[in-house]
């Protein structure tokens, strides 16, 4: 969909983002392949999130859900120190001065959101 290494790409798409010590859903997982063992599945070799580590999700909200989904790759960096914190806060503010929305993101919002005013038309009738 789009370069997510640019940060004011990734600020353009998250709705969310944030700093903290939280599990999010992640794409990707543990599967059983067909004889029965457990498999890593990695999406666009994203890296799993390790369970009590620090890390700044850029992450968009899944309503139906009710939960939050990293974008994946540079969705989720792992701050390892105050001075990566640091860094890595500062690139992200400095991206929301000017973030940039893919044309294929403006697309999907004008298409949910006519989903939206269709349904609220239905619900009038």
């Amino acid at each position: 969909m789009a370069d997510f290494s640019d940060d004011r790409i990734l600020v353009g798409v998250a709705q969310n983002v944030f700093v903290g010590e939280v599990i999010v859903n992640q794409f990707g997982g543990y599967d059983k392949d067909s004889e029965g063992n457990s498999v890593l599945i990695l999406y666009n070799e994203d890296e799993m999130l390790k369970k009590g580590h620090q890390y700044m999700f850029a992450t968009r909200y899944l309503e139906s859900e009710d939960w939050h989904t990293a974008i994946t790759n540079q969705g989720t960096v792992e701050l390892k120190n105050t001075e990566e914190e640091s860094t890595s806060v500062g690139k992200i503010v400095s991206a929301l001065k000017s973030p940039i929305v893919p044309e294929a993101m403006k697309n999907k919002e004008k298409y949910n959101n006519r989903n939206r005013d269709d349904k609220s038309k239905l619900d009038q009738e």
